[in-house]
């Protein structure tokens, strides 16, 4: 690996070693999923190619590629170690590497139908630092980027347009601030929008663009998907910090109303083609009930409402090849029912009232899975959006357990059997 080096008597001062490991997520690791020695020597390859090390073109650097297996957090990886000092003396260079490596992962994970790393490739969410997990403090407590990500996309769901974006926003603890074109043409125009936690001092308090939450939640991407029109009326509610809207709770009636009204969305919705590209919107309007839902009955520890939202809002997210606007086709279906889910009382178990609209979700939760494999979608996602189904029809049973659960001590208090 270093003899020719040490033959051409080459020094770098920076160091003539470049390091870096390549892991797969617990969840690709296991033994049906996990890559095998082949693909593990494909992924080396084009990565020293990618990078310049190897490719065949420039004369090549020494590079070795060891496959240690799981880590103890139990990721399968491998290191790759490559030496800088090229075979003619020339010393590589390393510029953007990270980047490099980002694009070809991205690559890879379709290919070989792995998870999507957060913020990188065609994931439009943005990933969250260590610095940001560690200020949530833990215990599975949601760092401030991820609760105002669910907050202002259950939110646009909501609002009938930007005024009411913005006043609901501020109505369900978010602290809201525009962002102003470039002088003279454009300083009296809002074109972007950031976002803190209210009720925290100026220290405390991280503001976050719309679009570092998620691309999908900048303003220009919500004017296109929601069809607002930004005019006078939306600059001055902007300019108007005190203005907010809270939703009113619901009755029981209401509440049965809104579950009858999805009931028939439902059936209208079957008969919406299944290659239709307006699953996507309806994917992501779901995504924003149930973001809201979580809001409110998980506050700071996102749960499976939560990670269901997530694994509906990424079905709903153009990859980078599918840049075309995406028309709102089914205008308004979702609006009474993400206005229903804003006013849900926080509650460690779901009530009879919620059940019924519950239902109705995972529904439609159906028939987008359905669409998603029309469309050949990943896998990855897909499985992921299973998986949030399954925890919700779980969450849906808990209080016929608990009932059971109280039955069975009442029958062996009795002398009966009861109910294992």
């Amino acid at each position: 690996m270093d003899a020719h080096r040490k033959l051409l008597g080459k020094e770098v001062p920076s160091g003539h070693v470049w390091h870096c490991s390549i892991s797969l997520p617990p969840g690709d690791s296991t033994d049906e999923r996990k890559l095998n020695d082949a693909e593990w020597e494909e992924v080396a390859k084009a990565a020293m190619n990618v990078l310049g090390f190897d490719d065949g073109v420039n004369s090549p650097c020494r590079w070795i590629a060891v496959h240690h297996g799981k880590s103890v957090g139990g990721n399968e990886h491998i290191h790759l170690a490559v030496n800088l000092v090229r075979e003619n003396g020339r010393v590589a260079r390393t510029g953007h590497d990270r980047t490099k490596l980002q694009r070809l992962c991205a690559e890879l994970e379709e290919k070989f139908e792995l998870s999507v790393v957060e913020g990188r490739g065609r994931s439009a969410r943005r990933g969250v630092s260590r610095a940001e997990w560690e200020r949530a403090g833990g215990e599975g407590k949601e760092p401030d980027r991820r609760w105002l990500a669910r907050v202002v996309s259950g939110v646009a769901v909501m609002a009938q347009d930007e005024p009411d974006f913005v006043r609901s926003l501020r109505g369900a603890g978010v602290d809201v601030r525009p962002k102003f074109g470039d002088p003279p043409e454009r300083s009296d125009v809002v074109v972007g929008y950031s976002v803190a936690r209210s009720g925290q001092g100026p220290e405390e308090r991280l503001w976050f663009g719309g679009g570092n939450l998620d691309r999908e939640l900048s303003l220009p991407r919500l004017r296109e998907r929601f069809r607002w029109v930004s005019g006078s009326d939306a600059a001055d509610v902007w300019a108007r910090p005190s203005e907010q809207r809270v939703p009113d709770p619901l009755t029981v009636r209401a509440w049965w109303s809104v579950s009858e009204e999805a009931a028939d969305l439902v059936e209208r919705l079957r008969n919406v083609p299944i290659d239709d590209e307006a699953w996507r919107v309806i994917a992501g309007d779901v995504a924003g009930v149930l973001a809201l839902w979580s809001i409110r009955v998980e506050h700071d520890y996102p749960g499976a409402l939560a990670a269901a939202a997530e694994a509906l809002a990424d079905l709903a997210r153009p990859r980078h090849e599918e840049r075309a606007p995406r028309p709102r086709s089914m205008p308004n279906d979702f609006r009474k029912i993400a206005r229903a889910s804003a006013t849900v009382a926080r509650r460690g178990h779901p009530t009879s009232d919620q059940l019924a609209l519950l239902r109705q979700i995972l529904r439609v939760m159906e028939l987008i899975e359905v669409a998603q494999v029309a469309h050949h979608r990943a896998s990855d996602a897909l499985g992921r959006l299973n998986d949030a189904r399954s925890q919700l029809q779980i969450l849906q049973l808990r209080p016929a357990l608990r009932t059971t659960s109280r039955t069975s001590r009442m029958v062996r208090e009795q002398g009966g059997q009861g109910i294992e």
